[in-house]
């Protein structure tokens, strides 16, 4: 048992859980408070607000909001092991179904206040800013030269190389576009049935289009078009695809899939819905430690944490023991 924490930073996303995170993040406030515990309180208004207050906090961090959120206080903190909280308020909560974290403040507050931070590896996306799209040939010896080229939605700021890490998963092809479409029209905050128009509309437009992974230097998967680069096993809150998966083993889980058409992908969501994608022969399981995704016909879309990222090619890689979760069980 170690001592509780004496003072706390709330990063609260108030549109989160159609504005259940601006009222539970008052009521942790003054729970807080009530046990003379010092909080100060920030509440975001724009994109990257949390990353930003987050990479200038030196003291325990409880975050409330969604997997979005989430990702952008890890990407402020960029390996600092400031201890975080996480109090989902969100759509998908993917770690706190993960980690079993209650949704009961009282509840909540008791855990993080109790349990040891546990340590949890990140994935992290790197982009070269400048390069141009790189194609990959299917078939022939295996060189690995990768160049990535810097997504769309994120560029870098004066610098060649750009990063960005991810705590739960990094998925290509459709499925990213169904969040690319969501950032074009969402207004406000989102319920699981916002998903619906994006859904349909990406199903009766998408293109499936191969591209390529190289994993550790070492093996080659060509003509996949959808593939999830897993840190956690939850997907979605629902689903589960890279079902082998912890987040605090040292790797990074990867699950593919060849189908190019609409039949297989509702194969392969039936599957997730199951829990094991992987029994289908067409699926491919691995683990490793780098991953590098080269496009062969064009880019592919990408999002990271259930928010739209940008474009392939990128190269990934693990990054063990990189966050201090508090209150993670399981």
């Amino acid at each position: 048992m170690r001592e509780p924490y004496r003072q706390f930073k709330i990063i609260l996303n108030p549109i989160s859980g159609a504005g259940r995170g601006l009222q539970k993040g008052k009521v942790l406030a003054q729970l807080l408070r009530q046990q003379g515990i010092r909080v100060e309180v920030f509440i975001t208004q724009k994109s990257k607000d949390a990353q930003r207050e987050a990479s200038r906090t030196q003291i325990p961090m409880i975050v409330v909001g969604g997997d979005g959120t989430v990702n952008e206080v890890i990407n402020g903190l960029a390996g600092r092991k400031i201890p975080v909280a996480i109090f989902p308020v969100g759509t998908a909560n993917i770690l706190a179904r993960e980690y079993h974290l209650p949704r009961n403040p009282g509840a909540f507050l008791s855990l993080i206040q109790s349990e040891k931070p546990r340590l949890l590896d990140v994935g992290q996306i790197q982009y070269d800013q400048g390069a141009s799209p790189q194609v990959y040939p299917d078939s022939g010896s295996l060189q690995v030269h990768a160049v990535p080229v810097s997504p769309q939605a994120h560029p870098a700021s004066g610098s060649p190389q750009a990063e960005r890490r991810f705590l739960m998963l990094a998925s290509i092809g459709l499925d990213a576009e169904v969040t690319r479409i969501m950032q074009q029209v969402r207004v406000g905050s989102i319920h699981i049935h916002s998903y619906i128009m994006p859904l349909l509309r990406t199903l009766k437009s998408y293109h499936f289009h191969p591209f390529t992974l190289v994993i550790d230097d070492q093996i080659m998967v060509a003509q996949v078009t959808t593939a999830v680069i897993g840190n956690t096993r939850n997907y979605g809150g629902f689903f589960s695809i890279t079902h082998r998966a912890r987040a605090d083993d040292g790797l990074l889980d990867i699950c593919t899939f060849p189908g190019q058409t609409i039949r297989d992908y509702l194969r392969y969501l039936m599957g997730a819905i199951v829990r094991r994608p992987s029994v289908f022969s067409d699926v491919a399981y691995y683990q490793g430690k780098k991953v590098e995704v080269f496009q062969t016909c064009g880019p592919i879309p990408v999002e990271l944490d259930g928010d739209f990222f940008g474009y392939t090619p990128f190269a990934c890689k693990i990054i063990p023991q990189s966050v201090s979760l508090l209150g993670a069980r399981g």
